[in-house]
């Protein structure tokens, strides 16, 4: 992959992946820990496939745009600064207007992937893709939540 394009799909990723721990946090203290378990877990599984299907071989081929908080030999006490300043009275529309954001970014890499042409990328598009239904996920899990504790 193209410098410039494994920068971009780095930028965009680590982006969504923040936002994503910001909508973890925006509920932790709202909702009952059988939701949050399971909203963790289906986070962590978009995460690791952020991670495992394309930012592994991003970091592996460009080095340098791997974020020290995630390297392996980091620094002890580096922490990532990928978690987004999550600020709202209502927590479920915080962590919504979050995953939303997630989900727009997601979105919008998958058209730049497609409208590079290459190969490795078509690839990477289509794990967006499929990362873009888990997050759809999210947002209805998010809802459905809300509107349990609303009634």
């Amino acid at each position: 992959m193209k410098k410039s394009l494994a920068k971009t799909v780095c930028k965009a990723l680590l982006d969504c992946s923040g936002k994503l721990d910001s909508s973890v946090l925006a509920i932790e203290r709202v909702c009952g820990e059988e939701f949050l378990s399971r909203y963790r877990r289906q986070v962590g599984q978009i995460l690791g496939l952020f991670y495992i299907e394309i930012l592994r071989g991003v970091f592996l081929e460009h080095p340098d745009l791997e974020p020290e908080s995630m390297r392996s030999n980091a620094p002890e006490g580096a922490t990532s600064r990928l978690v987004a300043d999550v600020q709202s009275d209502d927590p479920w529309a915080a962590a919504s207007a979050c995953v939303d954001q997630a989900r727009e970014g997601l979105k919008r890499l998958r058209e730049a992937l497609l409208a590079s042409q290459a190969e490795v990328a078509i690839s990477d598009a289509e794990t967006i893709g499929t990362s873009v239904g888990m997050v759809d996920e999210l947002l209805e899990a998010l809802a459905a939540q809300r509107g349990a504790l609303s009634h």
